[in-house]
């Protein structure tokens, strides 16, 4: 990732031996058609899909944001090569979904609950451009999928015990 902005030119400090993206389809979502608001705060919004057949919430997404006052507070980032304002902000999104297991031959149901957070804390300098907050979600990205992989395998590793990827 680089670009320019102003006089800087901003670039990941990480080389890839693989240069070639993953293929990361997201689901289109519409807020406006699907989505209700079910909860709202200072820090905070919550809307749940209003989409589903069964009564209650089966999926919601919430939005968080917080300010934080030193971005570089838990970084080794030498102090020569730290922004002058060090405040910046920290946003949340978190998605709460159900997904229904149901047995073909005896009609036996199970609701599967999936929660999934990205938490991202950064500066609010204008050095931070959208070019830079999508380069982290696909580097996340790419932490959570094998080498040469896109799908969730690398997660289903985890999930069994095996928090360390292949070949480290």
């Amino acid at each position: 990732m680089n670009y320019t902005k102003g006089d800087f030119t901003v670039a990941s400090l990480g080389t890839d031996t693989v240069k070639v993206d993953k293929d990361l389809k997201a689901v289109d979502l519409t807020f406006s058609v699907d989505y209700a608001k079910s909860k709202e705060s200072p820090t905070e919004i919550m809307m749940t899909n209003v989409t589903g057949t069964d009564i209650g919430a089966f999926e919601t997404i919430r939005y968080g944001g917080t300010d934080v006052a030193d971005i570089y507070a838990a970084t080794t980032i030498p102090s020569a090569t730290r922004l002058l304002n060090k405040s910046g902000r920290q946003v949340l999104v978190e998605l709460k979904t159900t997904y229904r297991a149901t047995n073909s031959k005896t009609g036996e149901i199970y609701d599967i609950p999936l929660v999934s957070r990205m938490v991202m804390r950064t500066s609010q300098s204008p050095l931070v451009t959208d070019a830079m907050i999508w380069d982290g979600m696909k580097r996340l990205y790419g932490s959570m999928t094998d080498t040469g992989s896109s799908g969730a395998q690398r997660l289903i590793e985890c999930m069994r015990g095996s928090l360390l990827p292949k070949g480290v």
